[in-house]
């Protein structure tokens, strides 16, 4: 989201308005299907199998809930400033582009710090876990996704790719 709100501020973004606004709705759509994963399958789990507080639950979704607003904002935003990209419109766009990073880095920091811990507990200590924070350097080592997916890149819908770079594989 950084990058597409940077983009917006560079000479000739109007020009390029059709692909910014691919981009931009590709992570919102991305983000959304995520969280609202998380929400419907990942906090019950954790909350029964590995001791995740109640308060906690509720902390990520009502940031879940702060996002999905700025989310929707930013659609909105974009909408407008696809069909008229005008220096109100990409100032307007790059403030709720602006909203969405500054709540999604809260919401990532304390999930890796409070939530990410928990995960192995899901399935005993056995569990080997990649933290997101070294998912770039385990991808690079072993381009797209370090080994970690089954599927190969011919066989999927597209590879997400976001910020560090990390690949993501999407659909088949």
């Amino acid at each position: 989201f950084d990058q597409a709100r940077t983009s917006l501020a560079t000479p000739g973004a109007s020009s390029r308005a059709d692909a910014v606004a691919r981009y931009v709705e590709f992570h919102l759509d991305g983000l959304h299907a995520h969280h609202s994963s998380e929400d419907e399958l990942l906090w019950p789990v954790l909350y029964e199998r590995a001791g995740m507080s109640g308060a906690l639950i509720r902390r990520m979704e009502e940031q879940h809930a702060g996002l999905h607003d700025a989310l929707d904002t930013t659609g909105r935003e974009l909408a407008a400033w696809e069909s008229a990209p005008t220096t109100g419109r990409s100032e307007a766009l790059a403030e709720a582009l602006g909203t969405v990073v500054d709540r999604l880095s809260e919401h990532l920091a304390e999930e890796e710090r409070d939530v990410v811990p928990l995960i192995p507990n899901l399935y005993g200590a056995a569990l080997r876990l990649t933290r997101k924070s070294q998912l770039t350097e385990v991808q690079r080592a072993r381009l797209p996704f370090g080994g970690l997916n089954a599927t190969p890149p011919s066989g999927l819908a597209r590879i997400l790719m976001s910020p560090g770079p990390i690949y993501d594989p999407e659909g088949r």
